[in-house]
């Protein structure tokens, strides 16, 4: 099923997309530089030794000639499937523009009512930004992202609000979670932010399977 809403990642995409055109320099009238803009989201991502990935609630955005372009995806019965354990509603957006000469890719993910691995890991709420734009006469490609949770638990451990970027919490044979993982894509042109990542391990002690939750990325490339 397809909607347009934003959900509660909106405000996380808006910031990113006025720290873009902020004190712009060029006139607005002229045109944005002809990068290419692609946005992607996932609500869930399931991999394991034995299977290929499988992705839910994914929306996604690649780059065409006619702007704006935007692709969302609502799942409104939540997620079940093995491994991954089971969560509420799901929502996705994945969106490219242009706003002035200022070319712009963000997409968002939010997943609620999250219980995987048989609850050792629960969440009332995850979810992620991803943003990146151009600037005609700028030297660079900018990117941010942004993560919130809302009563994370992860064992004896509780988040909520903003994750710390790029750490992780471990279940002492079971599993290892990264948290706000803010990784570069395309050569630094792109960002993508998975606010939580599972490594689920077997019993010899190495990973067998991997969950990650909420996925965003957006990139602007030459």
């Amino acid at each position: 099923m397809r909607s347009v809403s934003l959900r509660r990642t909106t405000p996380a995409v808006l910031a990113l997309v006025s720290l873009a055109v902020v004190g712009l320099a060029q006139p607005a009238a002229a045109a944005p530089p002809n990068y290419r803009a692609d946005a992607h989201a996932s609500a869930a991502v399931v991999d394991t030794v034995v299977t290929a990935p499988v992705t839910f609630g994914r929306a996604d955005v690649n780059f065409t000639t006619s702007l704006p372009a935007n692709d969302a995806a609502t799942l409104p019965g939540g997620i079940s499937a093995p491994v991954l354990g089971t969560t509420g509603a799901v929502a996705t957006t994945a969106a490219a523009q242009d706003i002035g000469n200022t070319r712009i890719a963000t997409a968002t993910a939010g997943v609620s009512g999250v219980s995987l691995l048989a609850g050792q890991i629960s969440a009332d709420y995850i979810g992620s930004a991803a943003g990146a734009s151009i600037t005609l006469g700028a030297p660079v490609v900018v990117t941010g992202g942004t993560t919130t949770v809302q009563n994370l638990k992860i064992g004896s451990q509780t988040f909520n609000g903003a994750l710390p970027p790029n750490t992780s919490v471990s279940i002492a044979g079971v599993a290892v979670v990264h948290l706000n993982e803010q990784v570069p894509v395309a050569g630094g042109d792109g960002i993508r932010v998975t606010p939580v990542r599972i490594e689920v391990l077997g019993i010899l002690g190495a990973p067998v399977a991997e969950v990650g939750i909420a996925t965003s990325q957006a990139t602007v490339t030459p």
